[in-house]
């Protein structure tokens, strides 16, 4: 499954409270979630967002571009597991040879074990505060990372002059945009220096 394009903008505040108030006065809560995703990084393919989210589903996003004010992405593949054979032949193009021989990856842990190790698998404890408006989907989302508490915020549109609007509003631009990615990677690069 593939969908069309959205402009994302992500920060990772020290100061989340002003964001709070301000997504809360543009946007209406919509409701909460928790979940474990858990992302895969070091395949050398930055522009790429493979995921497992939840224990049920496998993604990839994909970015294809920048505005303006964030990221243009496109999600490139939305699975849910078992994953069929068409699906685990692309992801042994895009992380080279998988460790499981039987074409079809049944379960999260069995593409686990199939991942080449040059993958990395960093679990993310998620609880998100989901809101929007007709045009746009926002969240304020508590991370947790190698038992290490972040707080992230978001904004998702899929029409580029509501998404500049909005990121405008909510004045995001006052902090630099990161994707899952982009933060992950320097994650690891901190707690491996």
């Amino acid at each position: 499954m593939t969908s069309s394009i959205t402009y994302e903008y992500r920060i990772w505040p020290s100061d989340i409270l002003s964001v709070i108030m301000l997504m809360r006065a543009h946007m209406d809560t919509r409701h909460v979630e928790e979940r474990i995703d858990t992302y895969f990084v070091g395949s050398g393919n930055e522009w790429l967002l493979p995921k497992i989210r939840g224990e049920n589903r496998f993604e990839i996003k994909a970015l294809v571009g920048h505005d303006e004010d964030g990221e243009i992405w496109r999600r490139a593949l939305s699975e849910p597991f078992p994953l069929r054979r068409p699906t685990v032949e692309k992801l042994s193009c895009l992380f080279g040879p998988l460790e499981d021989d039987s074409k079809t990856i049944r379960t999260c842990w069995g593409l686990h074990h199939a991942l080449p190790a040059h993958v990395t698998a960093i679990p993310v404890k998620k609880r998100r505060f989901l809101l929007g408006t007709d045009d746009c989907r926002g969240e304020l989302t508590e991370v947790t990372v190698d038992r290490k508490p972040f707080v992230t915020a978001a904004i998702e549109c899929d029409d580029a002059e509501t998404f500049r609007d909005m990121v405008s509003r909510l004045a995001l631009t006052r902090w630099p945009n990161r994707n899952y990615g982009m933060w992950l990677r320097s994650r690891m690069q901190e707690c491996s220096a």
